[in-house]
């Protein structure tokens, strides 16, 4: 019989705990945001691993002892390898959260013994620990962000109280659980979930970490849905602490980054807020405020300073109207001029990774209280401070990219046009995986056209459009070259089928657009391009495809050369599909 007790005992007396870090990446540009502090169990025992050590801890009542002393070695072992400039994500049990001890654990001063800050510090929550008692515990984190930590939401997906949990506490950062992550390049509907959850924080300011990432494939479906930071075996095991990742490592990062921006695309999501960031007045916490008034005075362009702490990284904002409002008064200079300016300085602020989306920020910074809607938004590099963008710029880019997207699109469908579709197809050839371009022609629409007039015209092209856009996946790319032609890009391998399946439903749905009697009789009549009165069949498609398993193409223009020949050879047999 075990004596789960003793052993646990044991194991905290004797302090017989190492802790190990796993780096946390940019999914961007492969740079270390902080390390994630794990910890392992020394020596032989019965308990065969942390997460059973914690079980026992919770059942014992001694996870409170557990928890300071895996914290206390995690710091103890980075103050002892190096100066320590990164974040530190340090996991926290609920349940231990509320106790006195826990708090004096997390003083300044506490961490000061270890040359760390609490800025450094993410307090990282497991999702699936139960949460009871949630004003309690959203008071105690409130308490803790107001202390400059930051928090992390661990195992989000891993329970149905997530979305309830991150409303609550209003995380900086939320981890998504490995089975997410696991298989995403081959699960549609991962890929989606993890999407939506991107477009999430994007709008709230916060950060996506995906955990788990074990391969290549993973990692490239990942970046490709825009998540900000990865962590698993793939990027770095637990280990000691790095400066850089594995070369190698890097190049892959980059390569998938490379894959996903290759190209001329101009769409707002493609461009990063780093592309019109300034750099910006920054200015120390400890800098007194008539020292700040003073820089305002001698400065009249700067509108406002980040202040930022001795790690280079924001701490809060002072904008020059907010400052002449503090200072105004009768008394407002005397009292606060001897200050320091960082017991001023706005805290809630906006604050956004430099590889953010232009579109992704905007949104963000207009959903803004009224009061600070038009404060300036600071960039960080790898959670340092990188510099700022104005408002003013911000809408100035979102307006210019928006317009120059909009001229790449059909404004039929709203569908990218020709430039786009070669860029697809370009893109589409330097990448390693397979691809199929597809070719659809709407035949016998000029008859169409010339007897039911433009508008049902436009409206049989917007509802093909309409069916492709329903059939194809998220990898897929459907595009409008003009008039009844469009092109589609499927990843796809069963392409032949979905093209049969999308010409029937087409034919079937655009039959309803005819005339009772038209239908009956299977054609329309009207003048050829002679002037001579000819039956026409009704609208029907034809497609005409290039397999990359087939043939390893150079060009855009070689795959629309032999589309075209395809194309003509089977113009005259309806519904049929042209390999």
């Amino acid at each position: 019989m075990v004596d789960w007790k003793l052993e646990l005992d044991n194991i905290i007396e004797e302090k017989r705990i190492r802790s190990v870090f796993q780096p946390i990446v940019s999914l961007r540009d492969g740079d270390i945001l902080g390390f994630e502090a794990l910890s392992r169990i020394l020596g032989d025992s019965v308990i065969k691993n942390i997460e059973m050590l914690f079980e026992q801890a919770v059942l014992q009542e001694r996870i409170w002892e557990l928890e300071k002393l895996c914290r206390t070695k995690s710091l103890s072992t980075l103050f002892e390898a190096r100066s320590y400039k990164k974040k530190l994500f340090l996991n926290v049990n609920p349940l231990v959260m509320h106790d006195a001890k826990f708090r004096q654990g997390f003083t300044k001063e506490h961490l000061d013994t270890y040359h760390v800050s609490p800025e450094q510090v993410i307090i990282e929550i497991t999702e699936n620990c139960s949460v009871k008692e949630s004003e309690a515990f959203q008071a105690t984190v409130a308490h803790y962000k107001q202390q400059g930590y930051e928090i992390a939401l661990d195992d989000v997906g891993s329970c149905y109280s997530g979305l309830n949990l991150i409303c609550d506490i209003k995380p900086h950062f939320i981890k998504l659980d490995r089975k997410l992550v696991q298989n995403v390049h081959n699960d549609g509907m991962k890929r989606a979930l993890i999407k939506s959850l991107v477009g999430l924080t994007d709008s709230l300011g916060m950060f996506l970490i995906a955990e788990g990432i074990e391969a290549e494939e993973e990692l490239d479906a990942l970046i490709e849905v825009g998540v900000h930071y990865g962590q698993g075996f793939l990027l770095g095991r637990p280990g000691e602490v790095i400066d850089t990742l594995d070369h190698q490592v890097l190049s892959i990062i980059r390569k998938c980054n490379a894959r996903k921006n290759s190209g001329i695309h101009m769409g707002v999501e493609k461009y990063y807020i780093h592309n019109i960031s300034a750099f910006g007045k920054t200015v120390p916490f400890h800098m007194m405020v008539e020292e700040v008034a003073v820089l305002f005075d001698k400065n009249p362009d700067i509108q406002g300073v980040t202040v930022i702490d001795n790690n280079n990284r924001s701490m809060g904002i002072v904008t020059r109207d907010k400052l002449s409002q503090c200072l105004g008064g009768r008394y407002g200079f005397s009292l606060h001029q001897r200050k320091k300016i960082g017991s001023i300085m706005e805290k809630r602020f906006l604050m956004v990774d430099r590889m953010s989306s232009i579109s992704a920020v905007a949104n963000s910074a207009m959903e803004r209280e009224n009061e600070c809607l038009y404060d300036f938004v600071v960039v960080t590099n790898a959670g340092e401070y990188g510099g700022i963008v104005t408002v003013k710029d911000l809408l100035q880019k979102t307006i210019e990219i928006a317009v120059t997207a909009a001229k790449l699109q059909n404004p039929l469908t709203e569908l990218p046009g020709n430039l786009l579709i070669e860029e697809e197809i370009e893109k589409a050839i330097r990448s390693e995986e397979k691809y199929t371009v597809v070719y659809f022609d709407l035949d016998n629409f000029k008859a169409f056209n010339d007897v039911y007039g433009f508008g049902k015209g436009d409206l049989a092209i917007k509802e093909f459009a309409e069916i492709l856009k329903s059939n194809i996946s998220e990898e897929d790319f459907v595009g409008h070259i003009g008039g009844d032609d469009f092109v589609a890009i499927f990843k796809q391998h069963n392409c032949e089928y979905l093209c049969s399946r999308i010409i029937k439903d087409y034919e079937e749905r655009v039959h309803s657009y005819y005339s009772p009697e038209d239908r009956r009789n299977g054609y329309i009549e009207t003048p050829n391009r002679q002037g001579e009165l000819e039956r026409f069949p009704l609208l029907s498609v034809t497609a005409a495809i290039a397999d990359s398993r087939e043939k390893c193409y150079s060009s855009a223009q070689e795959i629309s050369e032999l589309l075209a020949v395809r194309k003509k050879y089977k113009k005259n047999q309806k519904g049929k599909v042209a390999m």
